[in-house]
């Protein structure tokens, strides 16, 4: 199971021997699978449109009120709105537009990419004591005996579900408040007129939310990055067919303490999956433009490219999947 510790949830969806599942699409009736994992750790951005939002039409003073609060006060407010409230805040003028950038974007890696930068593990179904899982993870402040062991949810080892349909992000990501609702009318057709000053502050909504319009993201090539240790994963360099980082991702965090994979692969490669050596780590998904800050003692060594042999990998496990796989 995909566990992320910091926020003590469980990825609902794909589960059994790695391979059973890891080259597997996302079904459709499960929304836990691959796209969300990767979803969950990208980094949006602010969509283009904004650019055109902030420079078409008329631009209306905000002479009074909360327009002239002082930066501080008006900080503090901010803070205690909720995220639909932000947002819907923030299509009132310009001016709300532009003080809101920041908020807005720290509201969406929060509904977008809930697990970006949280220690994940896949820890196979065998491994049963605190003792058998990584050291990155024996300094968590959660009590480790919630990771390997018990029942996921309400009445279980204290961990939820998360990235499916039991997440109670997945429906927020897709509502519309009623009253932008009512007066859009209608969010069918498209989302994206070729004229600004046609849209409804429905279809504005939508466009910032991410809700019937594709989440916006940073120009440029994702790459899989490892904020604990430095290391990153270029998508552009996995060479298995319809391979994405998610792929990538899950054999870099697999750990087990029995090595039975159901991959027919050499012993070694079976070692490998079963002490992943990103397992218990911090990762996101950005490109090689925005790549993160760097703790302190990794900022001399610099960010380090590991993509040819998490590639070489995936491709003999790539091979052994179309040969079948044994039982574990």
């Amino acid at each position: 199971m995909r566990y992320n510790v910091d926020k003590q949830q469980v990825a609902e969806g794909l589960s059994g021997d790695l391979a059973e599942f890891l080259f597997d699409l996302t079904p459709s009736s499960t929304p836990g699978g691959h796209s969300a994992l990767l979803s969950s750790i990208r980094t949006p951005c602010l969509p283009k449109e904004v650019e055109t939002w902030m420079r078409s039409g008329r631009t209306v003073i905000q002479r009074y009120g909360f327009g002239k609060l002082p930066l501080e006060i008006f900080d503090m407010v901010i803070g205690r709105l909720q995220s639909m409230d932000l947002f819907v805040l923030a299509l009132t003028c310009k001016d709300m537009l532009s003080a809101l950038r920041t908020p807005l974007l720290n509201a969406l890696k929060e509904l977008h990419a809930p697990w970006q930068n949280c220690r994940l593990i896949l820890l196979g179904r065998n491994t049963t004591r605190s003792a058998d899982l990584p050291t990155s993870l024996h300094l968590s402040a959660h009590p480790l005996a919630k990771i390997v062991g018990g029942a996921v949810g309400r009445y279980g080892n204290g961990y939820t579900y998360a990235l499916g349909r039991a997440d109670p992000l997945y429906h927020l990501r897709r509502h519309v408040p009623k009253a932008l609702r009512d007066a859009g009318r209608s969010t069918r057709g498209s989302l994206r007129p070729a004229s600004t000053s046609a849209m409804s502050d429905c279809q504005r909504f939508c466009i910032l939310w991410g809700c019937g319009a594709p989440v916006c993201y940073p120009d440029g090539p994702p790459v899989l990055c490892n904020v604990s240790k430095g290391e990153y994963i270029c998508a552009d360099g996995l060479t298995v067919p319809d391979a994405t980082l998610a792929h990538a991702l899950l054999v870099r965090i697999a750990w087990s303490t029995d090595s039975s994979t159901g991959f027919d692969c050499t012993d070694e490669i079976a070692e490998t999956l079963a002490s992943g050596p990103w397992a218990g780590d911090k990762v996101s998904v950005d490109t090689l433009e925005t790549l993160p800050t760097l703790p302190v003692g990794l900022r001399e060594q610099g960010w380090v490219d590991v993509t040819p042999e998490v590639d070489w990998l995936l491709c003999k496990l790539w091979t052994a999947s179309q040969q079948g796989y044994r039982s574990a």
